[in-house]
């Protein structure tokens, strides 16, 4: 009823308004933040295709709009046609400051009117559609005449056209990481500060190597604390996280009580200047860019990197109007190796989510990193031949430092000279700290006459000095394989709470190997 009552008094008004004239009925829904009026009101411009602009300052009269309240405004265009508009601009005169005014606009209406007939120029909504703050104060809605035209006798709709997906040559399956990202870091180990996950540093280095043109490490493990790869994934990671850590402190301390959710949602859908620009300006030149994925609180996921290597516009236009949803940003993510996800915004929520993945996993907004700087990453060999083999550490962490751990292949026979040796690999730790809970991998080369069945005898040492200052370390798991020109087979699996204490009197595990796999 108060939308046909609107139509009325639009079609009477124009009656006695001259031909050549437009009447635009404007219609503004404000949100859950009120326009405080006085001197905090908003300003109407009309941007026409020839760029010129026609301005109706104080569109508001200097009156409040209340929260979830509806203002209607009429206003004349004195010249020009309705297919001469471009779009309109609406500019709030907000302060700023810790006493400035913010205001939620949720919805906005236009109607242009000419000899009679509306045209619905603009209707978009949100909630909020847009926040005006002191720093944001300008927000532009463009007019495309082939969406939908109303007139007085008939309704016609246009499709809007869907574009095609931009892609790089990225491919996930051949550049990135063939290891899923599962690590525990030692942060500060002192005080047993540790972090979860290299998702900054795997996607820095993935981007390394693919912009070095350098072959991406084939190992489907993840590395070993201290190994060369990982080493490197940790500096990557800070790395990451230093270069931005202004954008990260953003999302938190300046969004108290999530006042600033919407906004930061809605950086993600904006072309131009926003977060969508710029990943579009890096995915049109061809080069992936990665991504800081901002969670989104309780039920989401934590911060997270990945790597944009596409997009998909889809009906949407990227301002924040019409079919938003079609919006798709295809990434390399560390967490799902060989796979291409799908980022898409559920407008509705004010959210970002892989829709197929399991849990639909999902995150307030993103920015697009524009500190990357590329490094050169590290060479790491394939080794046909290799023993390969994973610890599980239990609630009783392996000290590193004096205490540590190796292991033997023994009594491993020669075919040559049929004599028969023990294969050791002492400090297989190198040193390093395996803290509660963690997994490390670590691999070591086998003579090249090596062979599956040859592998029957394995020993585990430690060389823990025993007393009260001596280490004991659980080891709640072993998966022990090997890679025998270029096929890796698995020879042994294990797990327990714990399968083994080592202390400074039980020092050595003996493992009888038969082949699990063909």
């Amino acid at each position: 009823m108060r939308k046909l009552i609107l139509l009325c008094t639009i079609l009477l008004t124009s009656y006695f308004i001259a031909d050549a004239q437009v009447i635009l009925a404007i219609e503004i829904n404000t949100g859950s933040d009120d326009l405080r009026g006085g001197n905090d009101n908003v300003n109407l411009i009309v941007l026409m295709k020839s760029g010129a602009q026609v301005r109706f300052n104080n569109l508001n009269l200097s009156s409040r709009l209340a929260d979830n309240t509806t203002y209607k405004s009429t206003q004349i265009l004195s010249s020009g046609k309705v297919a001469d508009i471009a779009g309109f601009r609406l500019e709030a005169t907000l302060g700023g400051g810790m006493g400035g005014d913010n205001w939620n606009l949720n919805r906005l209406t236009v109607y242009g009117i000419a000899l009679n007939v509306p045209t619905k120029m603009v209707d978009v909504s949100g909630n909020p559609l847009f926040r005006f703050t002191g720093n944001q104060k300008v927000k532009d809605f463009m007019y495309t005449a082939a969406t939908t035209t109303t007139t007085t006798t008939t309704t016609t709709t246009t499709p809007t056209p869907s574009v095609p997906a931009v892609m790089t040559k990225f491919n996930p399956g051949v550049h990135g990481f063939k290891f899923i990202n599962q690590f525990k870091n030692i942060f500060i180990s002192g005080i047993d500060w540790f972090t979860g996950g290299l998702c900054g540093g795997m996607s820095y280095a993935v981007l390394d190597y693919y912009k070095t043109g350098k072959k991406i490490p084939q190992q489907n493990y993840m590395p070993a604390e201290g190994m060369p790869l990982q080493s490197y994934l940790y500096d990557r990671q800070v790395n990451s996280i230093v270069a931005n850590v202004d954008r990260w402190a953003e999302f938190g301390a300046t969004n108290l009580f999530s006042a600033r959710n919407r906004e930061f949602f809605n950086w993600g859908l904006q072309s131009g200047s926003g977060q969508l620009g710029r990943l579009m300006s890096y995915i049109d030149r061809g080069e992936p860019v990665v991504l800081g994925l901002s969670s989104c609180g309780d039920g989401c996921k934590g911060d997270h990197q990945v790597l944009a290597i596409g997009y998909e516009l889809g009906r949407y236009k990227g301002d924040l109007g019409y079919n938003a949803d079609d919006l798709t940003i295809y990434v390399c993510d560390p967490n799902y190796p060989g796979l291409t996800m799908k980022l898409k915004p559920n407008f509705s929520q004010g959210y970002f989510s892989y829709t197929s993945a399991n849990g639909n996993p999902r995150w307030r907004t993103y920015f697009v990193d524009t500190k990357y700087s590329p490094k050169t990453p590290p060479d790491i060999q394939d080794n046909p031949n290799e023993i390969i083999v994973t610890f599980i550490t239990g609630n009783d962490d392996l000290r590193g430092g004096r205490d540590n751990v190796s292991f033997s292949l023994m009594k491993v026979m020669n075919p040559s000279t049929h004599q028969l040796s023990d294969i050791r690999f002492a400090n297989v730790n190198n040193g390093k700290r395996w803290i509660n809970g963690s997994m490390q991998t670590i691999t070591r080369p086998l003579p090249d006459y090596a062979t599956f069945d040859l592998l029957n005898d394995f020993l585990i040492e430690t060389a823990f000095s025993g007393g009260l200052d001596g280490d004991n370390w659980d080891m709640n798991g072993i998966i022990i394989s090997a890679r025998i020109n270029g096929v890796v087979k698995e020879l042994y699996k294990k797990e327990g709470t714990p399968i083994i204490r080592f202390t400074g009197d039980f020092k050595g595990y003996r493992i009888q190997l038969k082949l699990l796999s063909r």
